[in-house]
């Protein structure tokens, strides 16, 4: 470190620090730092990694959809069509982004007029009902408005969209399109100074009504919360809808993550209109789904010119916005952005002042050089893991800036008298007390010497006389004394030239910053590795509390409110590979959707699901207590009533599940958990089980046994509700009995009986259970489907009555009545069998089986 003169270093510090705030000055009246601080942030944000929403799917007006369909623009019939076949496939919501504005009737019109003016002229013929017909026929064929209109009324989940005049007026769809659709918003892309779109205003206040987003619209029907709750506090830079915050700027607009599209690599399911009006796209690839329909050939769509370089057609930047509302993958710009901002240019400020002028020129340039890499790398990784903005292109200007002043101040050539006024004022200024015979060139201190240090190293320093204006020069020596004044008695001290030369700068040593790609995932192994766990989506993981064939599950919490959760991932490319893993990828996406619509108290919460760094992941409550397979050995069975509830519970889960269409496929203990302190019961792994069986079916059954499938899954045929009402069966059985009805001793065998073998009565393993209980089991085991019980709310019915009526003193307990009625001899004797025999149990029998 060298140390300046007072006078100089206050000057050093003075400059700087007119020089930051000159900058700060500029800035603060005319924002000319502003386009930097935008590109900065783009560029930031294109490392932050995407989450698609899946349930996003867009149906493009291509170049091949013009083709086969006609010339632009289109009747609204084919926009008609388009919503009917929507329609048909229980597509959840449909999004159009072509504004319907005016009317399209004014050939139609011209028609019916040329038709009324021939059937009046023959009103007085036989054929005058037959033309009147033709006027009928005619109006219904070419009035393509109702006929859109009759398409919305029919479908009661579109959305329309407002258009826009030259102007940039809003222009509202016709009125009795208005009228029908679900409701009607806008798809503003409001652009920069520099001419690109970074935000989205979700409401947009249109005379004396504000109209919301289409994606604001989409983000309220997934959750089901109607659009006018939304609330928006500036204060807090945010809207809520419905528990759900998205960061706003004052102005209330969202800054969405805008990725590149192309049709080799769509970030959405992309589907051609013209497909969707031949009839040619499956029902399953839709349903349940949000639909937008909007153009992406440039011939009819403008690309919209987004941040980043991004170039995309309106209905694409629509999918990303709503894509963002629905993941909460949004640019935050908190209010505190600007104190952060303002605090590090304090901090350059203080940095300028203290440190700069007390280094050496390349020192204080390779610190600079370190301090503004630390603060672009803080601000960088800000923006990856926390969605959020920094300001910082202000401080950097500010921190060079004044960082040059004040190196030119310091480093400017002055006169000798000045640097010996200079030396002398610092002699003072730090308390020393310097001989009264030392002359002027021995009091330029530090600077006089740094210019002897280039001396070569055969000369020496000599004594020079009190009134020689220089010390000389000579090469009588290798080691030079100290230079004292010709008078002075203290004794000379040798010291080598060399210890005045300056420090050689040693280059600064710049920390590593992990990027994300530092979070790297072995996709084989289906697991993170070693040291810190990565995030998924908005949950970062924490520690592994459990593993299975597939995945492994993780403790983890969320980002925002740190709430605890269970993340479980697959090792989706492990089991499979090409085209399998692709459908094993889209199977994922669609049962973890249909997972999150079951809301049910005995299925755990599905909190969310997504791919990322090679594995699939879905994220879910993190739940107390234990498994019923610690309750399936012979020495850890539960009591017989709460077996009954238990699987009752579970039961009545199942039929909820059903009622939404979605089959668990993998019912076994490992996947029902239970608190016996407060009875709670959750069934898991919804959404997951249909993975899990294809792996198995690839991998020969190596991943787990098979005694919990039913004989119809076993065989790879097609399964409904009833093959996990046989798995429910095979799970009673056992927390009955502490085994299984299906045994052997080898895979084949176990095949062989879970597909061909009778179970065993369940009183041969434990003959004091009452003869009403073995009938449920044996009608839940039967191997052929339509013997079982047809729906699930049937078995939970039986179980609830059995375990109601357990202990009652001389209580009848009924028989099951849920039987699938007989139609065949072999039938007839399954449910003859089932019925006959009392079904009395007498208080001392509930006494003596309530365990």
């Amino acid at each position: 470190m060298r140390f300046m003169p007072a006078a100089r270093l206050r000057l050093s510090w003075l400059a700087a620090w007119a020089a930051a705030m000159a900058v700060w000055a500029v800035q603060a009246t005319t924002g000319w730092l502003d386009p930097l601080e935008q590109r900065w942030s783009d560029w930031t944000q294109s490392a932050v990694p995407v989450h698609p929403a899946p349930e996003i799917v867009v149906v493009a007006i291509d170049d091949a959809s013009l083709a086969a369909l006609g010339e632009w623009p289109w009747s609204r019939e084919i926009h008609a069509r388009l919503i009917d076949r929507l329609s048909a496939t229980r597509a959840k919501l449909v999004v159009s982004t072509v504004p319907f504005v005016g009317s399209e009737s004014r050939q139609a019109l011209a028609e019916l007029q040329r038709i009324a003016s021939a059937v009046t002229a023959t009103a007085q013929s036989p054929e005058y009902l037959q033309l009147l017909g033709m006027v009928q026929q005619s109006q219904e064929l070419l009035d393509a408005d109702g006929r859109l209109v009759q398409s919305l009324a029919q479908n009661q989940h579109t959305l329309v969209v407002v258009g826009e005049n030259a102007n940039g007026q809003v222009e509202w769809p016709l009125a009795r399109v208005s009228a029908t659709a679900l409701g009607v918003g806008h798809l503003r892309l409001e652009r920069d100074g520099d001419g690109l779109v970074r935000r989205h205003a979700l409401l947009l206040h249109a005379g004396d009504r504000s109209l919301p987003s289409l994606a604001l619209w989409m983000a309220a029907q997934q959750r089901g919360q109607p659009v006018t709750g939304l609330q928006w506090s500036a204060a807090q830079a945010g809207m809520t809808l419905g528990g759900q915050r998205w960061p706003t700027d004052p102005g209330g607009h969202v800054r969405p993550l805008w990725r590149s599209d192309s049709a080799e690599r769509p970030l959405f399911v992309t589907i051609s209109a013209a497909q969707l009006a031949a009839g040619a796209v499956p029902a399953s690839k839709l349903e349940g789904r949000m639909v937008l329909i909007g153009a992406t050939s440039p011939a009819i769509a403008k690309p919209v010119q987004l941040a980043g370089g991004v170039s995309l057609a309106p209905v694409q930047a629509l999918a990303q916005l709503a894509s963002g509302l629905l993941t909460q993958r949004l640019i935050a710009t908190p209010p505190w952005s600007a104190k952060l901002s303002f605090a590090a240019l304090l901090a350059c400020l203080a940095y300028l002042a203290w440190v700069v002028p007390r280094l050496a020129m390349s020192s204080a340039v390779a610190t600079t050089a370190l301090l503004s890499v630390l603060l672009l790398s803080a601000s960088h990784l800000v923006m990856v893991y926390g969605l959020t903005t920094t300001p910082v292109i202000l401080a950097l200007i500010c921190l060079w800036s004044g960082h040059a002043a004040g190196l030119v101040v310091t480093r400017w050539p002055r006169g000798r008298a000045a640097q010996a006024a200079d030396s002398l004022s610092g002699l003072a200024s730090s308390g020393s007390r310097p001989d009264a015979q030392v002359t002027l060139a021995a009091a330029a201190g530090i600077e006089a010497l740094e210019e002897l240090a280039t001396v070569p190293a055969g000369l020496a320093l000599q004594e020079t006389p009190a009134t020689a204006p220089y010390p000389a020069v000579s090469a009588a020596t290798t080691t030079p004394p100290i230079v004292r004044s010709a008078g002075a008695a203290r004794p000379t001290a040798a010291i080598p030239l060399a210890a005045f030369a300056p420090i050689a700068d040693q280059p600064a040593a710049v920390p590593w910053l992990p990027a994300e790609s530092a979070v790297s995932v072995d996709a084989k192994a289906g697991r993170p590795p070693r040291g810190r766990l990565p995030r998924l989506g908005r949950f970062q993981l924490e520690r592994e509390i459990g593993r299975g064939s597939m995945g492994r599950v993780y403790l983890a919490h969320t980002v925002d409110t740190h709430t605890p959760v269970a993340v479980k991932t697959l090792a989706l490319a492990r089991e499979f590979d090409g085209f399998a893993l692709h459908e094993a990828r889209t199977r994922f996406q669609r049962e973890a959707l249909a997972a999150l619509r079951l809301h049910h108290p005995d299925i755990v919460r599905v909190l969310d699901a997504g791919e990322d760094q090679g594995y699939a992941w879905i994220a879910m409550d993190l739940l107390e207590g234990r498994d019923l397979a610690h309750y399936t050995q012979p020495g850890a069975l539960l009591p017989v009533p709460e077996v009954l509830t238990i699987c009752a519970r579970v039961a009545g889960a199942l039929a909820h599940a059903h009622a939404q269409g979605v089959i668990h496929r993998d019912i076994k203990p490992a996947n029902v958990m239970i608190e016996p302190g407060s009875g709670q019961v959750k069934v898991t792994d919804f959404g997951i089980a249909r993975i899990t069986d294809a792996a198995r079916t690839r991998t020969g059954l190596v991943l787990g046994s098979p005694s919990y499938m039913s004989p119809e899954q076993l065989a790879g045929r097609d399964v409904d509700g009833r093959s996990d009402l046989y798995s429910l069966g095979v799970v009673l059985f056992q927390l009955l009995t502490g085994r299984l009805p299906a045994q052997g001793h080898s895979m084949a065998a176990l095949m062989h009986a879970v597909a061909h073998q009778t179970a065993p009565d369940v009183r041969s393993l434990r003959p004091r259970l009452p003869e009403v209980v073995a009938n449920v089991v044996a009608l839940a085991l039967e191997k052929r489907a339509e013997l079982r019980y047809a729906h699930a709310a049937e078995l939970e019915a039986d179980l609830r009555r059995v375990a109601a009526l357990w202990g009652r003193p001389h209580a009848p307990i009924p028989a099951a009545t849920h039987f699938s009625p007989p139609e065949t001899v072999q039938e007839v004797a399954t449910h003859t069998r089932l019925q006959e025999a009392s079904l009395m149990v007498a208080g001392t029998v509930g006494h003596n089986l309530s365990r």
